[in-house]
């Protein structure tokens, strides 16, 4: 009898390491930026869009719910901001679906097949260097993950994009 405990027990944990060993981590979300604007002169007044293609089966949590616990919203962080922009109005959301969570009893917002971010920023000079990343939670139906994605601008033009954990 103790060796058929020792035997199950041996089988449960091989099949648990074999699902750890072969699961996956979801795929990050694909980003693109684009601007309401293509040239811009200083004090322009330009929207930028972060627009997002989301890989089947997950979504990614929007920029506007209220909820004390749970995932967390999308967010966008300027590391130089002042230097020849400035930042107008808050991040916000556009095509968001909300959705109540039975976990954590609350309503979230969040992003299935594509997403739609957008940013008014004040242009102080025409090409303003802007660094920046934007931080995201996306989840399947078994896992979530935290991802960040960090970007440099000139001006309207994109010259460096990366998708990070």
């Amino acid at each position: 009898m103790e060796n058929l405990l020792k035997k199950s027990i041996l089988a449960l944990v091989l099949v648990c390491s074999i699902h750890l060993l072969f699961a996956q981590e979801p795929k990050p979300s694909q980003w693109e930026i684009k601007f309401s604007k293509a040239k811009v002169k200083p004090n322009d007044t330009v929207t930028m869009f972060i627009i997002g293609i989301i890989p089947n089966h997950q979504a990614v949590y929007a920029t506007n719910f209220k909820c004390d616990v749970g995932p967390l919203a999308t967010q966008l962080i300027f590391l130089n901001i002042d230097s020849g922009y400035s930042v107008k109005d808050s991040l916000r959301s556009v095509g968001e679906k909300s959705e109540y969570d039975e976990i954590f009893e609350c309503n979230f917002t969040k992003f299935k097949e594509r997403a739609i971010i957008k940013q008014t920023l004040v242009f102080k000079e025409s090409e303003p260097l802007i660094k920046a990343y934007f931080e995201y939670q996306t989840c399947t139906d078994q896992l979530c993950m935290m991802y960040n994605y960090r970007f440099e601008i000139k001006g309207t033009k994109v010259l460096k994009m990366e998708n990070g954990k």
